[in-house]
């Protein structure tokens, strides 16, 4: 009987620590311990009450809409959470709830209660056995996205990151062709020393989006394609990938480029590569942007539709093609920024929003050390009746190059590629 009475007290008091774990409350509900402790490593760190403090302030005289859904995009597994991101527009600060499903889609714990914050991302705590997740608006509601499964994220140490330098491109849309472009680009980082690219793709033509295929088939590049369900415009996409490469950076890569298809980062005055720069910065440890300011190169033509062949290549390529440089933009004026992964929290279009507690500094890089040089269509968006007024009054245009120690070599990987696609591509159309 005793033995008896031994058994239930203790089934109640695991069952009341599992109601307090679950319980409908405002603050962000705590991790399970089990999950974030292993044998001989210390317990990572739990940010869940700064991501409240942080929505809290953004929020406290405003009132936290009510969602209708949430349309997943991806998600990933760290040490200490699991990050969602999702892609419904205009439900920041929402209470969204965390579903937990395993390998079969078959759900396997209680769902618990969490919120958007900021925009497009759901942290959530961890719960056993989890192999795929989805959001849900209420409890208990059966209403939500197809769970998707968890991309691992292991913690490692500085310099053990599968990659040292990667690029997150932002979303690739629009009727030009970019099939140049995207190859200018990725040549010309990789003689700076990038060894990854993760490419969003919102809108591309079928013979642009070969040229991606084939450098997705050397493994040099990740695509994530982006499925459009709230009608937005096509350049509001930026900081849903923003928040998406982030998280598909951390732990993946030491640093990781935000810049445009349209921009090239070149060393000037510093003697060497962009990933030299980085290894050369002195306690990188706490940085968490290296920044560079703009020079605009006028681009005025639209990129050719097809490859004719190697005199046209070179005819049309942006480094040789366009020459008129404005002077560099005042700091912080549409800047481009590295940054450290692990150490972001919300990224934004020219730098980091917010970090994670701790010491993290922003370092600024010297125009005469680096810039980027940015090759700006002077048909988009108006830019070449509106925007290109501030830019005169940053000083005088001039004439500039692309560099001589780099120009040959970028000519060749080009044009390698570029044939090695198209010389006998047959663009097959639907009848």
């Amino acid at each position: 009987m005793r033995d008896r009475l031994f058994s239930l007290l203790i089934i109640f008091l695991v069952v009341y620590a599992f109601f307090l774990t679950f319980n409908d409350s405002e603050q962000y509900p705590q991790e399970f311990s089990r999950n974030v402790l292993s044998v001989g490593k210390p317990a990572p760190k739990q940010y869940f009450g700064f991501y409240q403090t942080e929505r809290d302030k953004e929020f406290k005289e405003k009132k936290l809409p009510t969602p209708e859904s949430a349309y997943l995009l991806s998600a990933f597994e760290f040490p200490n959470e699991i990050s969602i991101v999702h892609t419904n527009r205009d439900i920041t600060g929402a209470t969204l709830w965390c579903r937990y499903f395993d390998e079969n889609s078959t759900e396997i714990s209680f769902p618990q209660k969490s919120f958007t914050f900021p925009i497009y991302l759901v942290n959530c705590p961890k719960v056993p056995g989890t192999q795929r997740v989805s959001l849900s608006v209420f409890e208990n509601s059966t209403d939500f996205d197809f769970p998707i499964p968890l991309v691992q994220r292991d913690e490692v140490d500085y310099g053990a990151e599968k990659y040292e330098f990667s690029m997150c491109v932002s979303p690739i849309y629009g009727k030009e062709p970019k099939w140049l472009m995207i190859s200018e680009l990725i040549e010309h980082y990789k003689l700076q020393g990038v060894s990854h690219f993760y490419f969003y793709i919102h809108l591309i033509d079928q013979y642009s989006r070969a040229i991606l295929e084939e450098y997705q088939k050397t493994g040099e590049i990740t695509v994530v394609n982006l499925l459009e369900k709230y009608d937005r415009g096509v350049s509001d996409w930026q900081i849903v990938q923003y928040r998406d490469c982030q998280l598909r950076a951390k732990f993946e890569s030491r640093w990781a480029l935000f810049a445009d298809l349209d921009e090239r980062i070149l060393m000037t005055g510093y003697p060497g590569t962009i990933l030299n720069y980085l290894r050369d910065l002195k306690n990188a440890q706490n940085i968490g942007a290296v920044v560079f300011r703009q020079r605009w190169i006028l681009k005025t033509e639209t990129m050719p539709e097809k490859y004719v062949n190697d005199s046209h290549l070179l005819s049309w390529l942006p480094t040789l093609r366009w020459h008129n440089t404005s002077s560099v933009g005042p700091p912080g004026h549409t800047v481009k920024t590295i940054a450290d992964p692990r150490k972001v929290y919300e990224a934004w279009v020219h730098y980091p929003k917010r970090y994670y507690p701790g010491q993290h500094e922003s370092h600024d890089v010297k125009p005469e050390d680096g810039y980027v040089r940015h090759y700006r269509d002077q048909k988009m968006g108006n830019w070449g009746k509106t925007w290109i007024n501030d830019v005169i009054t940053f000083g005088p245009f001039s004439l500039t190059n692309y560099s001589e120690i780099y120009q040959e070599k970028l000519v060749e990987n080009v044009r390698k590629r570029v044939e090695n696609v198209y010389k006998n591509y047959n663009l097959k159309l639907e009848d």
